[in-house]
């Protein structure tokens, strides 16, 4: 009796190490680099100051361009659903002896980015905090489509936001330059967004 029970016991310990090691190694596996969010660097193939000329190259034409005094907002958003949106804010260095628009913030709405640590929209506040400690409620604004009130969360010294909706869900990332301010995309994106 007792060896049939420290065999049961064992198989059901080794079961489980098992199912905690393959999920550990799938939670491991890296992400390809045009899925990739990296706080301050970059979302999929585009970087922070990557040129605009550059980026549009590779994601083609905008579907919305706005510029003005040398700061500009372009917006892809996907054919199959309007919710699905990557939004650049570039900034012309003007005067500049190597004067370009570059990127100065990167936004998206797709759950097809993703950070190493599986962060991306979708995901809740409750899974974002412990992995990022630092992220501050900034401000707040109102989606067009759903009028619903959506926070900003910003971990400025990484240089990532997360905007959440009522429900506590991910429903846009934004990266900038590490420990610069993140308002400039969210005015010309959101124009009631107030900073708290």
């Amino acid at each position: 009796m007792y060896q049939q029970a420290r065999s049961i016991f064992l198989c059901i310990a080794l079961f489980t190490v098992n199912v905690f090691s393959i999920t550990d190694l799938q939670a491991q596996q890296p992400i390809p680099a045009k899925k990739l969010i990296v706080p301050g660097k970059q979302i999929g193939l585009t970087r922070i100051s990557d040129r605009a000329t550059l980026v549009r190259k590779r994601l083609g034409p905008p579907s919305f361009e706005e510029a003005a005094m040398g700061k500009s907002l372009a917006q892809w958003i996907s054919a199959n659903d309007n919710r699905i949106e990557t939004d650049i804010f570039f900034i012309t260095n003007m005067g500049a002896a190597n004067e370009a628009s570059r990127a100065e913030m990167i936004r998206v709405s797709s759950p097809y980015f993703i950070t190493q640590q599986q962060i991306a929209t979708g995901s809740t506040l409750s899974a974002i905090q412990p992995l990022y400690p630092r992220i501050k409620k900034l401000g707040t604004y109102t989606q067009a489509e759903t009028h619903f009130t959506i926070a900003l969360y910003d971990d400025r010294k990484a240089g990532i936001c997360f905007e959440i909706d009522e429900a506590g869900k991910c429903v846009g990332i934004a990266i900038h330059k590490p420990g610069k301010e993140s308002y400039g995309l969210y005015f010309a994106l959101f124009p009631g967004f107030t900073i708290l």
